[in-house]
């Protein structure tokens, strides 16, 4: 397996992929970590953007597999609540172990599988559109309200000039994810990565690791890993 990542002038190795070490983020330069081969890029965006009266910023960038795999046990265990297609609290009392992974599964990967662990993807919002006091939550709402000028015009950037930005979460159509029109990936150095996370690979770590519901995803981990990660890979 080639694990070069081309022009990133170094290596990716699963284990950076994965979340696990983070020797390829930038931690410093842009007001979230990024990998430090997307920080000209997203600085060129944010340029773009400022030009058509927008102050686009990062919500969030790398994630570790440690704080990912937080989240997910925070909502296997109830500690979060674990939220439905149109972002209302589900009551997950009644629903399986295999439909508890399926629900967390539609707004959070699984810890490994987070495409944020890459440092290739970025959350953003328009700071200019946000009112005084507000609090973020990054939802479809907000894109359809207060940021739809930002989502808009990034739509058209997207399509015109040949950005190499793209959104992998635009609907269910593609995967089991549900939209995340915030959500951008930056593809010279994502697609690199892609090569490395494999599902045997993401299967074995899972398995040597304390993740909440683990003999549920475990079980039906093949289905797992083409819907909700390799669905989204450019290839």
């Amino acid at each position: 397996m080639d694990d070069r990542t081309g022009d990133t002038g170094g290596f990716i190795t699963f284990e950076q992929a994965s979340g696990q070490e983070c020797s390829h983020i930038d931690q410093n330069s842009l007001e979230q970590p990024v990998h430090c081969r997307v920080v000209d890029p997203v600085i060129r965006l944010k340029s773009a953007a400022a030009e058509q009266g927008f102050d686009l910023r990062i919500a969030s960038g790398y994630r570790s597999f440690d704080r990912q795999l937080a989240i997910w046990n925070h909502k296997a265990t109830g500690v979060r609540p674990i939220l439905g297609a149109n972002g209302e609290v589900l009551n997950t009392t009644q629903l399986t172990d295999t439909e508890r992974v399926a629900a967390i599964l539609r707004w959070s990967a699984v810890p490994g599988g987070s495409r944020h662990h890459w440092g290739s993807d970025i959350d953003v919002y328009d700071a200019a559109a946000v009112p005084e006091g507000y609090s973020l939550a990054l939802t479809v709402a907000e894109c359809e309200g207060m940021f739809l000028p930002l989502h808009q015009w990034l739509g058209e950037y997207l399509r015109e000039n040949g950005s190499d930005w793209y959104r992998p979460f635009t609907g269910f159509g593609r995967g089991g994810v549900s939209p995340e029109p915030w959500h951008l990936s930056f593809v010279p150095i994502a697609r690199k990565v892609e090569r490395v996370v494999t599902q045997e690979r993401l299967a074995a770590l899972l398995e040597a690791t304390d993740v909440g519901l683990q003999q549920a995803l475990l079980n039906q981990f093949d289905a797992i890993y083409s819907r909700y990660i390799g669905a989204y890979f450019e290839g």
